[in-house]
Order: structure tokens, then sequence, then C-alpha cells
């Protein structure tokens, strides 16, 4: 934010801390852009973790192969469960206050 003032950073959302309902979770900047003749743009960057990037990229995965939308909150209520828990889990080794993701039970249908 420090490093691009001349693009009017501003923090749209922030879902870090406890994640949205389906257990997304990252920081939402928005930031204006301008060139002559086209005006004004808004540009939303998604600042995540490591491990908050690969929850989304699984989801996204999951959407694909299985044909649901987890992502938007559809699908089987297991999923969506489990997809929160894990969410929880890695956002309390984001903020150290766990030190493993060994906590994510194994994902529902599948026997570790």
């Amino acid at each position: 934010m420090e490093r691009l003032p001349e693009l009017k950073p501003q923090v749209a959302k922030d879902s870090t801390e406890h994640g949205d309902a389906q257990g997304y979770r990252a920081i939402h900047v928005v930031v204006t852009t301008s060139a002559p003749g086209i005006g004004e743009r808004h540009t939303e960057i998604q600042i995540r973790t490591e491990m908050e990037n690969e929850w989304a990229q699984l989801v996204e995965r999951l959407d694909a192969v299985l044909g649901l939308d987890l992502k938007h909150g559809q699908g089987p209520a297991e999923y969506q469960e489990w997809l929160r828990e894990a969410s929880a889990v890695i956002g309390a080794v984001d903020r150290g206050e766990a030190t493993t993701i060994q906590e994510i039970p194994p994902f529902p249908g599948i026997t570790p």
C-alpha cells in the first residue's frame, strides 16, 4: 500500500481473520489507474498467504472436477463444512496459533 500511493490503494475487504461464509481468506485491495482516452479504471488485487492460495486453488479444482459451485456455497453440505474446517486450521497456522495443518480432517468419503 505504501509503495503504490499513486494508485490510491484501498482495502475493500479483509477476510483473513475469520474467512468468508465458504472459508475463503484474502485481503482485497482496489487500486485506481488512469490512462488518456480511457479514464479511470479500478482493479482488485487479492493478497493471500501460500496456504490461503492453496485452499482457494483446491476449491477451484473441486468445482471443475466435480461440477459443483463450492466457491459460492453450493454443493454437498459435508464438502462445504470440510472447506470451512480446513480454512479455520489454515487461519490458525497463519496467525501462529497452530504449527501444522495436520488438524484438517480427511476429505469426506476418503479414508486415510
